[in-house]
């Protein structure tokens, strides 16, 4: 499961999980930086970024400019 893959590559030592039914959330504090986008894209489409407001826009306008470079 992606929660047991998070475990082993851990963002911060503060992080904590959370489970209700086959969904896991994973909660940590960070500053948005390309490393920390880096690591969520790596994850491919297996996550879903719920908060910060400002990390789901960085992230959606990521993924836009990803899109855009196989459509054309």
């Amino acid at each position: 499961s992606m929660a047991g893959i998070l475990k082993y590559r851990p963002w911060h030592a503060g992080q904590s999980f959370s489970r209700k039914g086959d969904l896991w959330t994973m909660e940590f504090k960070s500053t948005i930086n390309g490393e920390l986008v880096g690591w969520i894209l790596s994850m491919t489409d297996r996550v879903k970024v719920l908060a910060p407001a400002a990390l789901i826009k960085t992230m959606s306008e990521h993924v836009k400019r990803i899109a855009q470079l196989y459509r054309e």
